[in-house]
C-alpha cells in the first residue's frame, strides 16, 4: 500500500529534479543575454548607492540604478512650420517637377545646345529691368513687376506656406507677433530661393556675354535687381500676414463654416429671381466676392489682348495676342470656377431643403468661369476681323474661337478627380490652342 504510494511520488520528484536541471542552466544563460541587452541601452548611471541602512562596503551590494535619457529638446514653432513647409514644396515639386521638365526640354528643342537654352531662359526675366535701368522713368515700373513677379510666386504657393487650418492652432498658442513674423520671413525666403537662384544664374549669364548696351548702367541695373528680390520679399511677408489677419477678424459666419455663410446670405434673397440671387449676387455683396473680383480681372485683362493686335497693328502681333488670349481664359475659367465653387459651397448646401436643384445650382456657378472667354471673343473676333491683317485665315481663326471654347467648358463641367489627369488635359488644351493661334496668321 506504502509502495503504491510512494512510487508515483518518486516519480514525481525525480521528473520534476531533471526538469530543473535542464531548466535552471537555460534561465541563468536567459537571463545574462538579459543583462547584456541592458547595459546596451542608451542610458546613464546615478552614483551607487548601497542597500540597507549602514552596511559595510563589503558586506552590501550595490545597485545601478538606470535611468532613462534626458527628453530631446522641444523644437521652436519656427522650426517645425519651416520643416513642413520644406516637405510641403518638395511634394509640390515632386508632382509637377515633370511639367516643368517637359517646358524646359521643349524650349530646348529650339536652341543649338542646351547649354544657350539655360541661359537664355535665365536671363529673359531680368532683360526688361536690365532694359528698364537705360530710361529713368521706365525703372521704377519695371522694378516694380519685378518685384510683383517674386510676390506671384508667393501667392501661388501660399497655401503651402501657411495653410489655412493653422489658423485655429496659433490662435490657441501663446505665439508673440514677433515670432510668427519671423517665421514668415524664413518660409517666404525658403519660397524664393528657386526665384533667387535664377535671378543669380541669369546675372552670371549676362556678365559673361558683357552686351555693350548694358555697360553704362551695369551697376544701377544690379541695385534694381537687388532691390526688386528684397521688395518681392517683403510683399510676399505682407501677403501672409494679411491672410493672417484676414483669418483672425474673421467674422463667425466664416469661422462656424459654410452652414453660417449660407444663413447669412439666404436671408432676404427669394425676394429676387432664383438665378439672379443665388448665382449673381453672392459675387457683388455675398460670400463669393473673391470670385467676382478674378471674374472682372479675367475679364478687363481678355478685353486688352483681344484689342492688341488692332493697336499694335502688326500681323506678327496677331498669334502672340492670340496664344495669350487662349492661356489668360483658361487660367480665368478654372480659377473663377474653383473659387466660386468653394465660396458658395455654404449657400448650395443650405438650398438642399429648398425647392431649387442643388446640381443645376452648382452648373449655375461653375459656368461663371466662362464669362471672361465670352466677353473676350465677343471684342477680339469682330477686332480681327475688322482689322483684317495681312493674312488672315478666318476659318482657322474660327477653329481657334471653337478650340478655346471647348476647352475652357471642359475645364468648367467636366470634374475630374485624379490632380494628374487634369493637369495633363489642361496643358493638352493650351497646346492646341496655341498652335491653332500660330496658324490664324500666313
Amino acid at each position: 500500500m506504502v509502495g503504491d504510494l510512494l512510487g508515483p511520488v518518486i516519480t514525481i520528484l525525480v521528473y520534476d529534479w531533471g526538469t530543473a536541471q535542464a531548466f535552471l542552466p537555460c534561465a541563468c544563460r536567459r537571463g545574462k543575454a538579459l543583462d547584456r541587452e541592458l547595459q546596451q541601452l542608451p542610458c546613464k548611471r546615478r552614483q551607487a548607492v548601497p542597500i540597507g541602512p549602514r552596511l559595510p562596503r563589503d558586506a552590501g551590494d550595490v545597485i545601478a540604478v538606470m535611468t532613462p535619457a534626458d527628453p530631446p529638446t522641444p523644437l521652436s514653432y519656427g522650426t517645425v512650420r519651416l520643416r513642413w513647409c520644406g516637405l510641403a514644396l518638395k511634394a509640390f515639386v515632386l508632382r509637377w517637377g515633370v511639367y516643368f521638365l517637359v517646358t524646359g526640354l521643349l524650349l530646348s528643342a529650339g536652341g543649338t545646345s542646351w547649354q544657350q537654352v539655360l541661359q537664355a531662359v535665365a536671363a529673359a526675366p531680368l532683360l526688361p529691368l536690365f532694359w528698364a535701368s537705360q530710361h529713368g522713368a521706365l525703372l521704377v515700373p519695371a522694378l516694380l513687376l519685378q518685384a510683383l513677379a517674386g510676390c506671384t510666386a508667393v501667392w501661388g504657393t501660399r497655401r503651402l506656406l501657411w495653410p489655412p487650418h493653422w489658423a485655429d492652432a496659433e490662435r490657441a498658442l501663446p505665439l508673440p507677433r514677433r515670432v510668427t513674423q519671423r517665421s514668415d520671413l524664413l518660409v517666404v525666403l525658403l519660397a524664393l530661393a528657386p526665384l533667387y537662384t535664377l535671378y543669380a544664374a541669369g546675372t552670371a549669364s549676362v556678365l559673361a556675354h558683357q552686351p555693350h548696351w548694358l555697360q553704362p548702367t551695369l551697376t544701377r541695373a544690379l541695385v534694381a535687381l537687388a532691390l526688386a528680390a528684397l521688395l518681392s520679399w517683403a510683399l510676399g511677408v505682407a501677403l501672409l500676414q494679411r491672410q493672417r489677419r484676414y483669418r483672425a477678424q474673421a467674422g463667425p459666419a466664416a469661422r462656424e463654416g459654410p452652414a453660417a455663410s449660407a444663413r447669412a446670405t439666404a436671408t432676404g434673397a427669394w425676394r429676387l429671381p432664383v438665378w439672379r440671387a443665388l448665382v449673381l449676387w453672392p459675387l457683388w455683396r455675398g460670400p463669393a466676392r473673391r470670385a467676382g473680383r478674378t471674374l472682372l480681372l479675367g475679364c478687363a485683362t481678355l478685353l486688352v489682348l483681344a484689342l492688341g493686335p488692332a493697336a499694335l497693328r502688326g500681323p506678327t502681333a496677331v498669334p502672340w495676342c492670340l496664344a495669350a488670349f487662349a492661356a489668360v481664359a483658361l487660367l480665368a475659367a478654372t480659377r473663377v470656377k474653383h473659387l466660386a465653387l468653394l465660396e458658395t459651397a455654404g449657400l448650395v448646401q443650405g438650398c438642399a431643403v429648398l425647392p431649387v436643384s442643388t446640381t443645376r445650382l452648382r452648373q449655375a456657378v461653375a459656368s461663371l468661369g466662362l464669362v471672361p472667354l465670352a466677353a473676350g471673343l465677343a471684342a477680339a473676333l469682330p477686332a480681327l476681323l475688322a482689322a483684317s491683317p495681312a493674312g488672315l485665315r478666318p476659318a482657322v481663326l474660327a477653329a481657334w474661337a471653337l478650340g478655346c471654347t471647348a476647352a475652357c467648358a471642359f475645364e468648367v463641367f467636366v470634374e475630374q478627380p485624379l490632380a494628374a489627369d487634369k493637369s495633363a488635359r489642361w496643358w493638352f488644351s493650351l497646346i492646341v490652342c496655341v498652335c491653332l493661334a500660330s496658324e490664324v496668321v500666313s
